[in-house]
């Protein structure tokens, strides 16, 4: 009798050990789950400074109409970085007179940043979640410039670096405990989606450093406003591509706020910002709507890999086929132009590249179907390929041997 109720205590104890170590790794789970990914949670929506509601119930637009100088915006800047508790300090009075300034929104983000680099663990995950919002919604609120989006850059994936570096301290706590098998594969499974996020790291300041190379330095901190693109797809659109904006020509301005949006499609946040420039971009000119749908395209793919790593059939089937709609789409509008710049191509490799991505997802007949269109695209690009020492040609040709190799049945011949 005495053997069983000591069974029995051990039996209990040993549930309510279970228990507070389940209790235990779900606080520390909090910290590291949501993800920044765009419908994770309602935090990761990102929604710009537009429109503000004022106490009388009147809208006010983008900016106030007192005006921060240039020199006190340089100074802030400087002392961001040096003292960004002290700063911080003053942008809490600036932001209530400048309620709708993009530029005080990502200083406070800077801040925010420099504030909790030296803290720990999940005060500091805490912070850098709080500064990766501020930011984002700095460049939502029409305040893209090649400061801030480099300043976004660096806030993320620092976010990002200091997120998995946590998951994996949780995942070899809980490798150790066999009834914590449950926490594991989630665990296993996130890290995987912030890899991928982390991989477009390299990309994306690649491009940062591009166009810092191609603009003056006086140039960083002026914006790509909407106005501006506007004006420069107009420009553009009556064949004056060369006509000078603020701090370049309106062919200039146009590559690159491309690249820019190249970059920004990588991540998954900043896709209502990636939907601002779509809006913006006329469908008229051919060269403006291939830039278009290669950064729709960009995106689409970005969510593709996030739709296989989640293993969402239904969803990676949705996507795929919007990208071979929209490639075969724009591809049926260049019939009668040659293909000089990689823009041009993406709608032809597109086609390759989803056909090749998802064997095995669609039935055999909408494979083979895919196939054939995918390599009448590759053999389009191989008579249409004007770049120098014909780049594009050798990347069709791969393609095709790899088509050629997918049998109509979906499988590999």
């Amino acid at each position: 009798m005495a053997e069983e109720k000591k069974e029995k205590v051990e039996k209990k104890d040993g549930l309510q050990t279970l228990m507070d170590i389940e209790a235990r790794i779900n606080k520390r789970f909090e910290h590291i789950s949501d993800l920044p990914l765009a419908d994770a949670s309602g935090f990761w929506t990102i929604q710009g400074l537009e429109k503000v509601q004022s106490k009388e119930g009147k809208l006010f637009g983008i900016f106030s109409k007192k005006k921060l100088s240039d020199e006190q915006l340089t100074d802030l800047r400087r002392s961001a970085l040096l003292s960004p508790g002290k700063t911080q300090t003053e942008l809490v009075k600036l932001k209530k007179m400048y309620p709708n300034h993009p530029e005080l929104l990502m200083l406070s983000a800077i801040c925010t940043h420099g504030n909790v680099m030296n803290s720990g663990g999940s005060k500091q995950l805490q912070g850098l979640k709080s500064a990766v919002k501020e930011a984002a919604t700095a460049l939502m609120s029409n305040g893209i410039s090649i400061y801030n989006a480099e300043n976004f850059f660096k806030i993320y994936y620092i976010f990002i670096e200091r997120i998995r570096r946590e998951q994996k301290k949780v995942f070899d706590e809980v490798s150790m405990d066999p009834r914590l098998d449950t926490f594991k594969r989630k665990i296993a499974l996130e890290m995987t989606l912030v890899d991928y996020l982390a991989s477009e790291k390299k990309k994306t300041l690649n491009i940062i450093a591009h166009l810092k190379k191609k603009l003056k330095s006086s140039a960083y901190s002026q914006y790509f406003s909407h106005f501006q693109l506007t004006k420069a797809c107009q420009l553009v659109g009556e064949g004056q591509p060369k006509e000078k904006l603020d701090f370049c020509t309106a062919s200039e301005f146009i590559a690159f706020t491309y690249a820019l949006f190249i970059a920004f499609s990588k991540i998954p946040i900043l896709y209502p910002l990636v939907d601002q420039y779509l809006k913006l971009i006329p469908a008229g000119n051919l060269g403006l709507h291939l830039r278009k749908v290669s950064v729709n395209s960009s995106r689409h793919f970005s969510m593709f890999r996030q739709y296989t790593i989640l293993g969402e059939h239904q969803k990676l089937k949705k996507i795929s086929q919007t990208i071979f709609g929209e490639s075969l789409a724009c591809i049926k509008k260049t019939e009668n132009a040659t293909l000089y710049q990689v823009y041009e191509t993406d709608p032809f490799f597109n086609l390759a590249y989803i056909t090749e991505l998802t064997v095995g997802l669609f039935g055999k007949g909408d494979t083979a179907k895919m196939v054939r269109t995918a390599t009448v695209a590759m053999e389009t690009v191989i008579k249409k390929d004007m770049s120098k020492g014909h780049l594009f040609t050798e990347t069709a040709k791969n393609h095709t041997h790899k088509l050629a190799n997918l049998g109509g049945d979906g499988e590999t011949a």
